[in-house]
């Protein structure tokens, strides 16, 4: 049986867009398009609509249609080795991308329109099925096409999203509006052989040379990370990782209806069901934490402080020990609230490490803090 993936390509559809950089040799570029990326690494050259902001990072490639319009398209490689092979006596050895995209855990309800339409192509992929739906996220109703494809035994995932509703107050939809360029895109892909040299994303540093890996047109917030960390995106979440253990993490909040107190004591519950010595940090004092005890007393309330966290309006902080896998960590969270037009945004931002490095990059840890900006 195939292992299920809450992969990255539904949340690149609405979140990818991180980064204004791209990389590889002059190519020619389609008339009505613009180079998106082409990198020998990646095995691929990927155009964009002309107009739209070019916005990759890592392994991901996007564009998208300005800040206000999240209209966007993406290309990421999946992993082949997960597509099963259809054994039917007919078609051995050809990929079932239909059940490939059919395993797939949806972080939102959606509603299929049409399902394996084999008539759609992707470039020069030797393969290709794609997929129609709908689906409701943050107040709005999106469609979203999703095309699996299969190139020299490499599976990638293209996705087109925009919202479906009326453009403009127009008998058409943004989806319907936009198509025909995401089309475009879609059949000037050109795969190629992959080169034996490793694609290493193409940053925007600023002058104290933090790398920019994620921008406020699509996350909500701007966030640089130190030289030498990595960025990586699970789920929605952007997180920057050192070779050392430590990471620093920062998404919006997907909880409602809880206040920062609420939401601390939520998380400790639950890791405490995964870890164990978990250590509360109060006023200064280390308090071992246990399951019988009341959070919400009055003895524990020092442990969530208001804080300033960069430009948000509001935002809290607490600190904690816990270990894990015989590794003892250490992590200060905080819940930050900013003022997003007549809307309130909670966002978290988490600073984790080895007990034993996680003074070591304080200083680093605070000057992104100082950095981070808030649409």
């Amino acid at each position: 049986m195939m292992k299920k993936h809450r992969l990255l390509w539904l949340i690149a559809a609405l979140l990818c867009c991180l980064t204004l950089a791209s990389c590889g040799e002059e190519v020619e570029v389609p008339e009505g398009l613009q180079l998106c990326r082409a990198d020998d690494a990646l095995g691929y050259t990927m155009y964009a609509p002309e107009g739209w902001t070019v916005c990759n990072v890592g392994s991901v490639s996007a564009a998208h249609v300005s800040a206000y319009n999240k209209t966007s398209i993406s290309l990421t490689e999946g992993r082949i080795e997960d597509v099963p092979v259809t054994d039917d006596g007919t078609a051995t050895g050809v990929r079932d991308l239909i059940a490939y995209f059919d395993a797939q855990l949806f972080p939102y309800p959606i509603e299929i329109v049409t399902h394996g339409n084999t008539d759609l192509s992707l470039g020069n992929a030797t393969e290709a099925a794609s997929f129609l739906y709908t689906f409701p996220y943050d107040g709005h109703d999106y469609k979203c096409l999703q095309v699996l494809a299969v190139y020299d035994e490499r599976l990638y995932i293209f996705t087109y999203t925009s919202f479906d509703e009326p453009y403009q107050n127009s008998d058409t939809t943004y989806y319907a509006q936009y198509y025909d360029s995401a089309k475009l895109a879609m059949d000037n892909l050109k795969f190629s052989e992959k080169s034996s040299a490793e694609s290493k994303p193409a940053y925007e540093k600023d002058a104290d040379g933090y790398a920019l890996v994620s921008d406020m047109t699509t996350n909500g917030f701007a966030l640089y990370m130190p030289d030498g960390w990595t960025c990586d995106i699970r789920e929605g979440i952007v997180q920057v990782r050192c070779a050392d253990g430590a990471s620093v993490n920062l998404s919006e909040a997907t909880g409602t209806g809880y206040g920062a107190r609420e939401y601390f004591i939520l998380r400790i519950k639950d890791l405490d069901a995964l870890a164990s010595d978990i250590v509360l940090m109060i006023d200064g004092e280390e308090v071992l934490y246990t399951a019988d005890t009341d959070l919400t007393a009055s003895e524990y309330k020092p442990f969530v402080t208001a804080t300033d966290f960069a430009d948000a309006s509001q935002a809290a902080v607490c600190e904690y020990t816990y270990t894990f896998g015989g590794v003892t960590y250490r992590t200060r969270q905080y819940i930050i609230v900013d003022n997003e037009f007549i809307r309130k945004v909670g966002y978290v931002f988490t600073y984790t490490a080895p007990a034993s490095v996680f003074e070591a990059h304080e200083d680093e840890v605070a000057t992104m803090i100082e950095k981070v900006r808030f649409s």
